[in-house]
């Protein structure tokens, strides 16, 4: 069937011939608009969240930053576990034909630089092995629209005549710099580097998308807490790193003086540090009253939750830092003082009470700051890998149905 004239001037218009409408129908959105998560309430907050919240924006971001660069085709290549691509950006003109390609990489970080993973199938991410077994998927994949693709980019790959991995590139979105970060596929050469607040005005202002523009507006105006705020940040800082004391103290003071709190709370828990080994540093004595003091810990951190100055979460780690604490020094203690005593005996000739003495006091205190770096640790990596619907679960029928939190 002939089309009029009519019909052709509009596609011309609307910039595209009738191949290149073919490509636009075929043209897959990279997902809904995100927000970052500073926007989260503080009931909806967790590691995952963040996680997850983060990478879907610095993914927004780097979808609209390619479409500012010409490239009017968006591809989300997976497969698997969450294997593949995170995008093929393809440019095309007016005849349907690629006049150029990038496989990219996002990486939305706080850190430096950006580091790329290993996988089984093809090794490093963004190598020449990677990029080649992620194209050989795409062509043997069953959806159409895929192996059409994977066979318009090696035509267009053998026409120009480039290595694959010269089409790689990895974009870091650094929300700390405030600055996006082109890379070469390797990630240690750099191409480019621009501001991100630069390109939000950018996107809110040329966007052809009204959803975009208004996405773009939302991350503009929340763009000092994004570039201020890390994970830790988001989550509040865990129980484990902060004083006891100052915790209840904070919990009078207003809004206004939280700042200066957190300040005097990390200077307190240094200019504790040598009382607190003293404590535990009297052989089998330092056993009962490492379980006195860490007593006392408790009753203050359990005050410090009632009060609202620390979260059910930093209540549970806490709770199995100074478990790990009072198990650590008990077992060390017990163990230094038996060890020392044969050592007093045997090498030194001092007897069996100084040896004891001395062996009590550096297994006690070993044992206590091991113990208390063991259950810090473990409640925290716990904590971060359950589901959160197992994770309620758990506080609620076995922290507060022992009394704990009752």
């Amino acid at each position: 069937m002939q089309k009029s004239p009519i019909i052709l001037l509009a596609l011309v218009l609307l910039g595209c011939g009738p191949t290149g409408l073919l490509a636009q129908g075929t043209m897959l959105q990279s997902g809904p608009f995100v927000d970052h998560p500073v926007a989260h309430p503080a009931t909806s907050r967790s590691a995952g969240n963040w996680r997850t919240s983060v990478g879907a924006w610095g993914e927004n971001f780097a979808d609209q930053s390619l479409r500012l660069r010409g490239f009017n085709e968006i591809h989300e290549i997976k497969h698997g576990a969450n294997n593949g691509i995170d995008r093929v950006a393809v440019k095309r003109g007016l005849s349907g034909r690629i006049k150029d390609v990038r496989f990219v990489e996002v990486k939305t970080t706080r850190s430096s630089k950006p580091k790329l993973g290993q996988t089984r199938y093809g090794g490093k991410q963004m190598s020449r092995r990677w990029l080649a077994a992620n194209l050989r998927i795409m062509r043997n994949s069953g959806d159409p629209s895929q192996k059409k693709l994977a066979l318009d980019i090696s035509r267009f790959r053998k026409a120009v005549g480039v290595p694959i991995e010269s089409m790689g590139e990895v974009m870091h979105v650094n929300t700390k710099t405030g600055k996006l970060t082109g890379y070469a596929a390797d990630g240690r050469a750099m191409r480019y580097g621009q501001s991100i607040e630069r390109l939000l005005k950018d996107i809110q202002a040329r966007a052809s998308s009204t959803t975009a523009r208004n996405w773009a507006a939302r991350a503009l105006a929340g763009l000092d807490q994004i570039n201020a705020s890390s994970m830790s940040d988001y989550l509040g800082k865990t129980a484990a790193q902060q004083s006891k004391r100052s915790l209840v103290s904070a919990s009078s003071q207003n809004a206004q003086s939280t700042k200066a709190a957190r300040t005097a709370v990390l200077r307190q828990s240094k200019n504790e540090l040598a009382p607190t080994i003293i404590k535990r540093s009297a052989g089998r004595i330092a056993i009962f009253v490492a379980v006195a003091v860490d007593a006392k810990e408790i009753f203050d951190v359990e005050y410090a939750y009632r009060s609202g100055a620390i979260s059910l979460r930093q209540r549970n780690i806490q709770l199995a830092t100074s478990a790990g604490g009072m198990t650590g020094a008990f077992a060390g203690g017990a163990t230094g003082a038996a060890i020392g005593a044969v050592i007093g005996v045997e090498f030194f000739g001092v007897g069996a009470l100084p040896g004891s003495i001395i062996g009590g006091i550096i297994g006690g205190v070993g044992g206590y700051f091991g113990g208390s770096k063991v259950g810090a640790y473990g409640a925290t990596a716990w904590y971060e890998s359950i589901d959160e619907t197992v994770r309620d679960k758990f506080e609620l029928s076995w922290l507060n149905g022992n009394g704990i939190g009752k």
